[in-house]
Order: structure tokens, then sequence, then C-alpha cells
């Protein structure tokens, strides 16, 4: 099978796609449908004809063998709508995990398709910015698997600096619990000082940092301040991402900032400029 043909007969193909029978009239939608059932029935090769630009299907093996609770897709076409070079074919998706639990709640998605020789091909995203629905997302892994892996990455490198910051800022809360909930006279040094907290030297390094030196740094209005005179805490940065009041966004344009009340998050250069830096 050379082109992205729907597999079996259109009885057997219904039940992959809930609610939307096959018709051989509308070819755009069975395109759509033989993905669903390549990608329920783990046929690489398959989902990998379906998508323009795919290539192979190798780096999806690994991707499949690395997660082997995959879960399987519902899909319901409700839509098709002709364009100059192909179809957009509208449904909606979710998700079925396995083991069996609650199913992922339903997503509207429109399906891009163009046609390619004398097959109907999904165009996958090429910079996806929000999170896609589930068909168009993972016709984007098929297609831009390296990618895909890429971002996991430095997805995972984000989580590690949020995880580290936070702990660097519950280790000065404990410091303060210890000291009459007054912050340290000096934010020079506080790898030393709090070290009996944080036990943890590797937690002041952003694994996305490669200068030398730690990765955060300290407020430096909060030096010899007590924590009643703060008025925000949940407003008020106690430790960042960055150095000499500067923040530096090494996650796809975030950085990590901590509050005086422990609590941390990620924040944008534009979303930054609303960041409280003093007590009153």
């Amino acid at each position: 099978m050379s082109g992205c043909q729907v597999g079996g007969t259109p009885s057997q193909i219904t039940g992959v796609a809930t609610g939307a029978a096959v018709n051989h009239e509308t070819p755009a939608k069975e395109a759509v449908l033989a993905f669903v059932e390549a990608f329920n029935k783990r046929d690489l090769d398959g989902m990998v004809r379906c998508v323009q630009g795919a290539k192979n299907s190798e780096p999806l093996r690994k991707l499949f063998a690395t997660e082997p609770n995959i879960p399987t897709i519902i899909v319901t076409v409700t839509g098709e709508t002709p364009t100059a070079t192909g179809a957009v074919v509208t449904l909606t998706s979710r998700y079925v995990s396995k083991p069996p639990s609650t199913p992922e709640a339903e997503r509207k998605e429109d399906v891009v398709l163009i046609k390619e020789g004398g097959d109907w091909k999904i165009v996958p995203l090429k910079n996806p910015s929000s999170e896609p629905g589930f068909v168009v997302g993972i016709a984007t892994i098929v297609s831009q698997p390296e990618m895909v892996f890429s971002q996991a990455k430095s997805a995972a490198k984000k989580t590690s600096c949020l995880s580290n910051i936070k702990q660097i800022a519950l280790g000065m809360l404990l410091y303060m619990n210890d000291h009459d909930d007054k912050f340290p006279k000096t934010t020079v040094g506080l790898e030393t000082v709090l070290n009996p907290y944080l036990k943890n030297n590797q937690l002041w390094k952003c694994p996305e940092d490669t200068g030398t030196g730690p990765s955060y740094a300290f407020n430096p209005a909060l030096a010899g301040k007590n924590a009643t005179a703060i008025e925000q805490p949940a407003m008020t940065v106690m430790a960042y991402e960055g150095k000499e009041g500067k923040l530096a966004y090494r996650h796809r344009g975030m950085a990590a900032v901590a509050f005086t009340d422990g609590h941390a998050k990620m924040f944008t250069a534009e979303n930054a400029k609303t960041l409280r830096w003093t007590i009153k």
C-alpha cells in the first residue's frame, strides 16, 4: 500500500472514528481515518505515509519503545471544506489511556490536508506554539520527531530549573525559620549559607546554563529584612534565574523566579515587567 489509504472495509473503520462512517467520495476524510487507524494499530509506516514531509518511521520506533502506554485516539469527523490545494477536515478527538482511566476531554480541531500526486497528506504544524489537537499533534510528531525530542529535552530542563529555584527558596525559608524570620544580611555567598538546608550544590546550576558560577541570584532588597516587612510576599521576588538584577531567559524566552512566600514560576520578558522587587 503506497499511499495513505484506509485498511480494511468501511464497516471496520467506522469503529475507529466513532460516528463517522467512511464515504469513499471524501478522500480527505479517509486519509484522516487511515492515519488514526494506523496510530491505533501502531502501524508506524502507515502513519508516515499519511503525513506531509514524513520520511521514515525509525525515530517513531524509538518513541513508541520508550512509551509503552500510548493511548488510543477516538475521532468523530464532523465536516470537510475544500481548499485550493486540498481540504480541511473538521473533527473532535479524544484519547483513551492504557490502562483504561478517565478519557481525555474532547478537543475540536481542523486537520489541514494537501493533495500530492494521487495521495492526500495531513499537513503538520511547522512551529507549534500551543498544544494542538491530538490528530494534528501526532502528525507533527511523525513529520518532525527530532524537533519533538528536542522540545521534550528542553521542557525537562525547564522543569528541572523551576524545581531548583523552588528548592532554593524553600531552603531560604528554613534558614529564616532558624533566624527570627530574617533574611541573611548579604546576598553574597548564599550557596554556603544555605548548604545546611539544601545539602545539594547542584541545585544552583540550571541545566541550560553553560557559564560558570551559580545560575540563580537573590533580590538584594531583602538583605537583612524581616519577613513581616514584606507587604506582598506572593508578589515579591526572592530569587531569580540570572544575576545583577537581570533575568536570564534560557528556556525558550522564559526565566525562573521564586517569591518570598516560597512559590516559583516561569516568566517571559514581558510578564517580568510586573515583578515586584521592593518590599513595600
